[in-house]
């Protein structure tokens, strides 16, 4: 199977996918990434990652398949610096969803020439989380700093001097 094109792909499955691989005879069950994949023959798969192995079960999925949250993408592409093209590939996606403001998840896909996926998923609120720590934390220390400093100063500035006689 060669695959021409990526229609969708899903980092992390919410739920474990089993099923019968008729190519090998034994049920599978997939925990982690599924791509929805296109081959040169227009022939449509569901791969997942089956801990050894990849295990592909061709079918029409396009139910399965969510709608792409493109303003999301946009934001989280803008927000990590993501480019809009990497040569030497076959296909670059993105994809991404937004929870509510605060919690988001970017997916980075990249089809090589060899037909091989890679992809890098990350979750915004992993990073968010350790941001709010810092202006927690260091943000009322820097203040309180600050604060510091310029009482200082005042107090400088109004010490009345020591009269000599």
């Amino acid at each position: 199977m060669n695959i021409s094109h990526i229609q969708y792909f899903v980092a992390d499955t919410p739920n474990i996918i089993s099923y019968l691989d008729r190519s090998i005879g034994e049920d599978v069950a997939c925990y982690e990434a599924v791509a929805f994949v296109k081959t040169d023959a227009e022939e449509i798969y569901r791969c997942c990652d089956a801990g050894e192995k990849i295990s592909c079960l061709k079918g029409d999925f396009s139910s399965d398949i969510p709608s792409i949250d493109e303003l999301c993408i946009a934001e989280l592409r803008s927000l990590f610096g993501v480019p809009d093209t990497l040569a030497g590939l076959r296909g670059y996606q993105f994809y991404g969803e937004c929870f509510g403001g605060r919690f988001a998840e970017l997916t980075v896909v990249q089809l090589d020439n060899n037909g091989k996926i890679r992809w890098k998923h990350v979750k915004v609120d992993a990073i968010q989380v350790t941001t709010s720590v810092l202006r927690c934390v260091v943000g009322p220390i820097l203040l309180s700093l600050i604060i510091y400093i310029l009482y200082g100063i005042y107090q400088e500035k109004t010490a009345a001097p020591v009269r000599r006689i």
